[in-house]
């Protein structure tokens, strides 16, 4: 609300307009995840870093977000999150691919481990400038099934407020710290 209040000028088309990647990681996502994460045993790993388990298989894969356990040394990641300014086809499904290549080593070791199939699953985050979608990824009868959960846009308009978009923003991420499949 105070980004709305104090710094209005963020939103103007003709400022988007102008925005990088990082510009909307650093002026607007990264605040909502940090105070979504804060105590919550979870840490956020920012920037284009190599998860353990792609490190390992030789996957020269870089991740712009990762979501790690402060409890779990040996198997720290437990999330993904990818970054773009704007949804162009080519980047969505390159972004989504590796994201999907990178949990399913995590599905499959929290498998080997002894989690059940039935309600195991590995959340991935997609952001496209303002807009955030929210996957699971699971291993159902021989399959790897991704689901989208949530669609959601970071609130750019008073009207947007009004109707709830701060809320439908935070209790949609926040589905990413404790997901349990249906």
């Amino acid at each position: 609300i105070e980004m709305h209040v104090y710094k209005e000028y963020l939103f103007k088309p003709q400022t988007v307009a102008l925005y990088s990647e990082q510009d909307f990681i650093i002026k607007f996502w990264c605040y909502v995840f940090e105070e979504i994460f804060s105590n919550s045993g979870l840490s956020l790993h920012w920037g284009d870093t190599h998860p353990k388990r792609a490190k390992n298989e030789k996957m020269k894969m870089k991740i712009d977000l990762r979501v790690l356990s402060t409890m779990n040394t040996k198997q720290p990641d437990l999330s993904v999150g990818e970054f773009a300014k704007k949804a162009i086809p080519s980047k969505l499904y390159n972004d989504k691919l590796k994201e999907v290549l990178i949990s399913k080593f995590h599905l499959n070791h929290l498998l080997l481990s002894g989690l059940p199939q039935t309600t195991t699953v590995i959340p991935l985050i997609q952001i496209m400038g303002f807009s955030c979608q929210i996957y699971v990824l699971k291993y159902l009868k021989g399959f790897y099934v991704l689901q989208n959960i949530h669609n959601i846009s970071f609130p750019t308009t008073h009207q947007a407020l009004k109707e709830n978009g701060i809320m439908n923003l935070i209790s949609s991420i926040e589905t990413v710290k404790v997901r349990k499949n249906k």
